[in-house]
């Protein structure tokens, strides 16, 4: 199946609108998400600064999970 010009643009703008847009694409950050994971283990409440970063908030939610099994 091929797919025209004008397909191709229309999947790339839907792709980038829901991106944010071209350079927003969150780059997973190993740092963060390991001090996410050791905040949620540790039952700390969420850095004001960090909490938009999806890193950070995967490695929390994955600390908390630790905690609490799975089940909060």
């Amino acid at each position: 199946m091929k797919i025209t010009k004008r397909q191709l643009r229309r999947i790339i703008k839907e792709e980038i609108k829901l991106a944010g847009g071209m350079g927003h694409v969150p780059v997973p950050d190993p740092d963060l998400y390991d001090l996410g994971k050791d905040d949620g283990k540790a039952e700390e409440e969420l850095h004001p600064v960090l909490r938009d970063n999806a890193s950070y908030m995967a490695g929390y939610e994955a600390g908390r999970r630790e905690v609490y099994g799975g089940r909060r």
